[in-house]
């Protein structure tokens, strides 16, 4: 009738929540969700990154997708970001979908990502990114 741990499924849906009185330094990572509502100092890795009005977080942070009602200070790389009207964020936004809602303040720069092709990040202006490849390093040299 009872068991002793809980299902797999009911863990991976609760998310980690930091609350308003806590204050971490250090890297946190998670496969699932994490919720800010005190400061982090320190890299974020996860899956659903939500920083609250109260939140702060200075650092790197990956994950799938972002939502930013606090402050964050450092980068972002996320497939979608969104930055809500009470959201202060200072640093760079590599992204696929951007949502800039009226009020939010952003100090840094924009970095669409359409796709990646073969070790090649793609931008949206047109632009690419990518290692030399041997014939342009023999054009360089000689």
């Amino acid at each position: 009738m009872f068991s002793k741990g809980t299902p797999k499924a009911a863990q991976d849906n609760v998310p980690s929540i930091i609350s308003g009185s806590t204050q971490i330094v250090g890297d946190i990572t998670t496969d699932g969700e994490v919720q800010v509502d005190g400061k982090i100092e320190g890299n974020i890795r996860c899956h659903t990154l939500i920083v609250a009005e109260t939140g702060e977080v200075t650092g790197k942070v990956t994950s799938e997708a972002a939502t930013i009602h606090g402050t964050l200070t450092g980068t972002l790389q996320s497939r979608s970001v969104n930055l809500s009207t009470s959201a202060r964020v200072i640093g760079d936004l590599t992204h696929e979908t951007l949502t800039i809602e009226p009020g939010a303040h952003f100090k840094g720069q924009c970095i669409p990502v359409e796709s990646k092709k073969d070790g090649v990040v793609v931008l949206s202006d047109a632009r690419a990114i990518a290692p030399p490849s041997q014939k342009t390093k023999a054009a360089a040299q000689g």
